[in-house]
């Protein structure tokens, strides 16, 4: 009868590690389906096209527009003839960092007029003292500032340079961007152009 019995109880053991095995599977299962679209929520999309492109086609002179571009929003900003030749002329004293030499930006925009072609300029519209939105000069008739900080009073050129003397410590902050076609300026997420 104890031989029985020792059958008998065996039997059960078994019968019951193999349940708890098979709910514990299914169980890590069960959370592995809720926990993947979460997880894949928080992880960015590396096979994601961030770039944008913006048609600037019917931007006319001294006219500005804004975009919002992974958080950040951005101005395009086509320039007059007589703002470039402001722009070619030497601005050593007036200008903190006239060759922005400490500012970020692509190596394409290391030239007076910070762009790849003159006559735009694209921009983040963070001032770079505290992060506050940039609005431009509406006042046409002062060619030396061309951007204003309504927080602290930081003035800018038409290059986004900031103006000597200004609680900005540096030039606005150049995107990375291409462009594309005759009228088509396309945002590129990374800093090597």
């Amino acid at each position: 009868m104890t031989n029985l019995y020792k059958k008998k109880h065996s039997e059960t053991v078994t019968r019951r590690a193999m349940l708890g095995a098979v709910v514990k599977i299914l169980t890590l299962l069960g959370l592995g389906f809720v926990a993947v679209p979460f997880i894949k929520f928080l992880l960015p999309g590396f096979e994601d096209d961030l770039s944008m492109d913006i048609d600037i086609s019917e931007l006319g002179i001294n006219e500005s527009m804004q975009v919002e571009w992974l958080g950040r929003r951005i101005i395009i900003y086509r320039r007059a003839e007589e703002i470039l030749n402001n722009l070619k002329e030497s601005a050593d004293g007036v200008l903190q960092d006239a060759n922005s030499m400490q500012s970020r930006q692509p190596g394409f925009a290391k030239n007076p007029f910070r762009s790849k072609r003159p006559e735009y300029l694209v921009v983040y519209t963070n001032c770079t003292h505290l992060g506050c939105e940039i609005a431009v000069n509406p006042d046409a008739q002062q060619s030396l500032i061309g951007f204003l900080c309504p927080c602290h009073q930081s003035n800018y050129d038409y290059s986004g340079r900031v103006l000597s003397d200004q609680p900005a410590p540096y030039n606005l902050e150049i995107p990375n961007y291409t462009f594309v076609a005759g009228g088509i300026v396309r945002l590129l997420p990374s800093q090597s152009a």
